[in-house]
């Protein structure tokens, strides 16, 4: 009973540490992409979007945790994308957005909200009268 509980402990204490893990990578690579972003923003760039910069590290870092196999234990948590990697791209996606863009664009953005919006609620009312 002992080695078991002691077991378990140890599977928790992976567990924890693969969701550290997961929180270190997703913060280094959000600062990464908010620091390029405003560089390519400041610097005017035509030969690419911030989101390529963003694929290419996600690519590497990948590849980097390929390679290290089974010495550095991640998992993918909603948790840690929901709580650190949205309001990252939330930010980053409001502060980099043209004013005038936004107030151009306002009848279309409006419209398919709405439309998005009750599609959404007709769709999930019929499942759930259909399922319940």
């Amino acid at each position: 009973v002992f080695e078991r509980t002691s077991s378990a402990e140890h599977e928790e204490e992976e567990h924890e540490e693969a969701i550290y893990i997961a929180y270190i990578v997703l913060i280094c690579i959000m600062i990464t992409y908010v620091t390029v972003g405003t560089w390519m923003e400041k610097k005017k760039c035509g030969f690419g979007h911030e989101t390529g910069v963003v694929i290419l590290i996600g690519l590497t870092v990948g590849y980097i945790l390929h390679l290290c196999g089974d010495n550095i234990a991640t998992q993918f948590s909603p948790v840690v994308l929901f709580d650190f990697g949205l309001p990252f791209i939330l930010y980053s996606a409001g502060y980099n957005m043209r004013r005038r863009r936004f107030f151009d664009d306002i009848n279309n953005i409006t419209m398919f909200g709405i439309l998005s919006t009750v599609v959404c609620f007709i769709v999930l009312s019929l499942t759930t009268v259909a399922v319940f």
